[in-house]
């Protein structure tokens, strides 16, 4: 893989154990870890260069914008995508 061609170091999150322990058996390069990506660990701030999300802003984002549709939230800086930018702000 690309990434041991450029020495990096990557850790990926997700907040099943299930999913982390599969995926750590198909890719044991990389440094997996059980976390939520809205509540990422606290000595996580500053840690990494780079973030890369797979599709979970986008997800959420969906969801805010029905949840302000349907009338069960307002459009509000403490909706997940927010939360999910502030953390991804916090980590680089």
């Amino acid at each position: 893989p690309a990434s041991k061609k450029k020495h990096w170091k990557v850790t990926a999150c997700d907040v099943s154990q299930t999913a982390v322990d599969w995926m750590n058996h198909q890719h044991p390069e990389v440094d997996w870890q059980v976390a939520d990506a809205t509540t990422m660990k606290p000595e996580w701030t500053g840690h990494f260069d780079l973030v890369i999300d797979k599709g979970l802003i986008g997800f959420r984002a969906v969801d805010d914008v029905m949840n302000v549709a349907v009338g069960k939230a307002e459009a509000t800086q403490s909706a997940w995508s927010y939360k999910l930018l502030d953390e991804y702000r916090r980590v680089l």
